[in-house]
């Protein structure tokens, strides 16, 4: 996808359900149809696997490489196979907090707030992504090179949960699938994760990594919002340096406007009705996050920051049974980094703008360029 400058409108004002001819989905814009949605059993999440399986039947091929990759994620199992995957993905998890507890984070955080220089920076590649790179290639054993493959990857397969996904999209899945498995054939146990999460030692990890890889996407995005954010905003800059300990409700708030998940798809199994709304049983459901987020009658002063607020909390990890088991640990890397930054340096918005890929689920960014000088010009080294 090719990227495009970082957007400044506002998005529109929430509203009752509304189908999108263009997306071939009901457009959910308002908190409350969200929060009943997104808690309800009967939505589910998208199955491109059984899409996948009927398009293979259709043409006479086999997309071998990305059955495997989505029949390993735990939203396409059931079963005692998705049991697994749920103790794998818990210890998983488990790991990283033994690993990586906030005193280890924040010297993470400090070496490489330590390693900027005064003058622009592309914080993107010296922040963002560089935290939960590090904290995810030692979580699961692998190089940082490899953990990049396979966050591509999972980025890629996202396309597969957008309407009616061209044919010649499941070939070039199924390739990069294949080069990712390959990536890590030789590595087998991962630091022995089957044994740490007890299941058995034919459990088919390898094609659970692209999953457990996931989160670094969505990490990535949290900072790097909050950092755009953050720049634009010395006052929340010098009230944060001076209360660290509000940095959780900045983040939050980050998360909330300007979140990695721009967009979540679900399938309603059973037809319900909202805001005079029917939403027929099968329906196509975008929920749009951007939207949600900004509800005037959830937050008031939509727009604002408040650092303190008290109304219900955001989707930006996702909601429901497919929450995103990372949260807390994403927050964590989110808050030790910022705080190490806003700790030395002053940031500010440089010449050139942000660029995100174009893509309208997911707020990722290509680049974001900083402006740092450091918070005491005295000790600085040039």
């Amino acid at each position: 996808m090719s990227p495009t400058p970082a957007e400044s409108d506002v998005p529109a004002a929430p509203e009752p359900p509304l189908w999108s001819v263009r997306d071939q989905a009901w457009i959910i814009s308002d908190h409350a149809t969200a929060a009943a949605l997104l808690g309800d059993p009967q939505c589910e999440a998208i199955q491109p696997a059984l899409a996948l399986r009927r398009v293979a039947s259709r043409l006479g091929r086999d997309f071998a490489d990305l059955d495997a990759v989505l029949a390993g994620m735990p939203i396409f199992q059931a079963g005692p196979m998705h049991a697994g995957t749920r103790r794998v993905v818990r210890a998983f998890h488990a790991r990283m907090k033994t690993r990586f507890p906030k005193a280890r984070l924040d010297e993470e955080a400090r070496r490489l707030t330590e390693g900027l220089r005064a003058g622009e920076i592309e914080a993107v590649s010296a922040l963002a992504d560089a935290l939960p790179l590090a904290v995810f290639a030692e979580s699961l054993a692998l190089d940082a090179g490899t953990i990049r493959l396979l966050r591509e990857t999972g980025r890629a397969l996202r396309a597969l949960w957008r309407p009616m996904p061209p044919l010649s999209l499941y070939a070039e899945l199924d390739a990069a699938c294949r080069t990712a498995r390959l990536a890590i054939a030789g590595q087998d146990g991962f630091g022995d994760l089957r044994a740490e999460a007890d299941v058995d030692p034919d459990y088919p990890l390898q094609d659970l990594v692209i999953f457990l890889v996931s989160p670094v996407d969505s990490i990535a995005g949290t900072i790097a919002g909050a950092l755009e954010l953050l720049a634009t905003d010395p006052a929340t800059q010098a009230f944060l340096r001076c209360q660290p300990s509000r940095l959780t409700g900045f983040v939050a708030e980050a998360l909330r406007l300007q979140g990695p998940n721009r967009r979540l798809h679900r399938i309603l199994n059973e037809a319900r009705v909202f805001s005079g709304v029917s939403l027929p049983k099968g329906a196509n459901l975008a929920i749009d996050l951007d939207r949600v987020h900004r509800d005037p009658s959830v937050y008031g002063d939509p727009e604002r920051i408040v650092l303190d607020r008290r109304q219900k909390g955001s989707f930006g990890f996702g909601a429901g049974a497919h929450a995103c088991q990372g949260t807390s640990m994403g927050m964590l890397q989110a808050v030790s980094l910022i705080e190490a930054l806003l700790s030395a340096w002053q940031i500010a918005p440089a010449a050139s703008p942000p660029r995100l890929t174009l893509d309208p689920n997911l707020r990722s960014y290509e680049r974001l360029p900083l402006s740092v000088s450091p918070v005491h010009p005295e000790g600085h080294r040039k």
